[in-house]
């Protein structure tokens, strides 16, 4: 063993004498890793809740065009039905009612295009945080509330079974990055070597 230690002494001088860090003492691939996957997750998240946006906005669109076919059809009808001379009993037995989907479909679009926007936002702060040695708690404090946000939001529009499909349009990716942007250590700058200092009555070599 005792001949290990010269040789990573050695290694580190050289490194040193370079101006490069050895792999032995400044080499952290883990935290690299950690920051990397916060703004990987946090995009992926994102992208899925901007996804599940658009197609919660399109529906909602379909379902109010419906509503509003239903309502002329039922208005039509009914005058129809007042000429023939029905009575007013019949008339008001008519009621094609409506999906009363538009409003909650609306308000998962929301969650969700606030859930991605916060998400990625949070990823991209995380990320360049930990680059400056700085703490991610505030890029997973943005993670952390736009995944809340979406989930309360679906909650109101959808009940509570709207829980699993906030966290399957991508919460699972964003809450994952927020867990990893709290735990996760900034990286320490690398220092570097001091250049020795001339001696001042050494007289430069002449050529």
């Amino acid at each position: 063993m005792s001949g290990d230690f010269p040789l990573n002494n050695a290694l580190n001088d050289e490194a040193l004498s370079i101006g490069r860090p050895c792999a032995l003492t400044k080499h952290k691939p883990l935290k690299k890793i950690m920051r990397v996957a916060i703004l990987v997750l946090a995009i992926i998240g994102s992208l899925v809740a901007f996804g599940g946006a658009a197609c919660a906005t399109v529906c909602a669109a379909g379902t109010a065009s419906l509503d509003a076919g239903l309502g002329d059809l039922e208005k039509s009808m009914k005058e129809e039905m007042k000429k023939q001379g029905a009575s007013q009993k019949e008339i008001d037995e008519v009621d094609f009612g409506g999906t009363d989907a538009t409003g909650s479909l609306a308000l998962t679009a929301g969650a969700y295009g606030i859930m991605g926007l916060l998400g990625l936002v949070g990823g991209i702060m995380g990320f360049s945080k930990l680059g400056k040695g700085e703490p991610a708690t505030l890029g997973g404090g943005l993670l952390a509330g736009g995944l809340g946000l979406g989930i309360i939001l679906s909650v109101v529009g959808g009940g509570v079974g709207a829980i699993v499909g906030t966290i399957i349009m991508g919460g699972e990716f964003l809450g994952i990055a927020c867990i990893l942007a709290f735990v996760a250590k900034p990286a320490q700058p690398v220092q570097q070597p001091q250049q020795p200092m001339a001696d001042p009555g050494q007289q430069p070599p002449q050529a």
